[in-house]
């Protein structure tokens, strides 16, 4: 192995593994855990949810961040997109751009309704009968996300 391939691997293991936690994170965290604490008594949600995201939280924030380091570093440094040309006129590029796009969307929307879920917990609001459709309707729009960022990865790996 050349010394100048460990740290490829290095990048590359870092955004897999960080992916998958972040990715599994927001699957628990803005999906499972929500949809099992729908139509419960406050007090058993905030005992579940509270400690869950207090430790949790800090890990996706840092996987997610990772994730983003890793895979600019990986289509950049590690890869072929040394320029604007590059980013903006090759298949490679654009997939690239998409991926990182993405990503973005993927972590402001994630963000966004963890911040939420706690108020529509507390507030009473998951416990109506729309619970289980704004749950599944944000699930629904993670996975969709998720899966295009998927996409994108595999494209990449054939040079698209």
């Amino acid at each position: 192995m050349t010394p100048s391939l460990i740290p490829l691997l290095v990048v590359q293991w870092l955004h897999v593994i960080a992916g998958l936690i972040w990715a599994g994170g927001a699957l628990l965290g803005g999906y499972l855990l929500p949809r099992a604490m729908a139509g419960k008594p406050v007090s058993e949600g905030r005992a579940v949810y509270d400690p869950f995201i207090k430790t949790a939280g800090p890990l996706m924030e840092a996987a997610g961040m990772t994730v983003l380091v890793a895979g600019i570093l990986r289509g950049t440094v590690f890869g072929p997109v040394h320029s604007f040309a590059t980013a903006f006129g090759t298949p490679y590029g654009l997939t690239w751009l998409m991926a990182l796009l993405l990503s973005m969307v993927f972590a402001v929307h994630s963000g966004h309704w963890h911040k939420r879920v706690p108020e529509l917990i507390w507030n009473g609001e998951l416990q109506g009968p729309e619970a289980k459709f704004l749950i599944d309707r944000h699930g629904i729009a993670s996975l969709v996300v998720f899966l295009g960022i998927i996409a994108c990865m595999v494209l990449m790996r054939f040079g698209l």
